[in-house]
């Protein structure tokens, strides 16, 4: 294995226990509220971010499931809103940012997409326009293991986010 790839399993694994470690930190917080508070970005709120492993597994599942919840209602209302999917693979990390915004056609939802690799020091940009925004229930939800489905965005296609 080279040493380029050594250096990029560590780093991934130092951020990985980083956010473990907050995670148990702040679920062991004495503080705990059950309305749902999204931090105001200029005009636009920040729901907050979903953070998935190498392996597809979700940090902090409570937090995710808070962020998908907060994401939800704000689309329903047509309010501005977005929501931070940040997902870590072999040689990179992918985030991508959803945001729900009224206009004079209705409610846009959009999915603007940062793809880094370091060890090709690539850095590539993408936004797509997604259709709609689904809220997975019941069977569905048991089959795709989905709580939100973001439908038709561009050439990703749908794109299904769970926080739990």
């Amino acid at each position: 294995m080279s040493r380029n790839k050594l250096i990029l399993y560590a780093i991934g694994a130092i951020f990985i226990l980083m956010f473990l470690i907050i995670s148990v930190k702040s679920c062991g917080s004495s503080k705990h509220t059950s309305t749902l508070q999204p931090i105001a970005q200029g005009s636009k709120k920040l729901c907050g971010n979903i953070i998935l492993t190498i392996g597809g597994t979700t940090l902090n599942m409570i937090n995710a499931q808070h962020v998908e919840k907060c994401f939800w209602q704000a689309y329903q209302q047509c309010h501005s809103a977005s929501l931070v999917l940040t997902a870590y693979t072999i040689d990179g990390i992918t985030t991508r940012t959803f945001s729900t915004e009224n206009q004079k056609n209705g409610c846009i939802v959009s999915d603007a997409q940062q793809v880094s690799i370091p060890s090709k020091n690539l850095v590539s940009h993408y936004t797509n326009t997604c259709d709609r925004v689904l809220n997975i229930t019941s069977g569905l939800r048991v089959i795709t293991g989905a709580d939100l489905r973001f439908v038709n965005c561009g050439n990703d296609g749908t794109i299904d986010i769970t926080g739990s």
